[in-house]
């Protein structure tokens, strides 16, 4: 798996996990285990270079406990002010 954060200078940061297809069996073994068993598991850092993301945590949480994220597998959301619309149609396949 790869890693990285970027910075939006809000005050909110976005997380990018990139995955191997070989990775993606054993991602969802732990999803399985997680929701059989509710144990955590992390995806954790090489610690290679000078920075980045050291430890992800995915957890159980009860179903009703409050949420700030959810799945999303729709395309990329920007902002108009870091792209023009050009530039957003062609991210967007327009």
């Amino acid at each position: 798996m790869k890693g990285n954060y970027e910075d939006f200078k809000t005050g909110w940061i976005g997380v990018h996990i990139g995955i191997k297809n070989s990775e993606i069996d054993d991602l969802i073994d732990s999803l399985k285990k997680l929701r059989n068993s509710r144990i955590h598991f992390h995806l954790r850092s090489s610690f290679e270079g000078d920075s980045g993301i050291a430890d992800v945590e995915i957890f159980s949480l009860e179903e009703g406990d409050a949420s700030n994220l959810e799945l999303d597998s729709s395309g990329p959301v920007y902002c108009e002010e870091e792209l023009g619309e050009a530039e957003q149609n062609a991210e967007l396949g327009r």
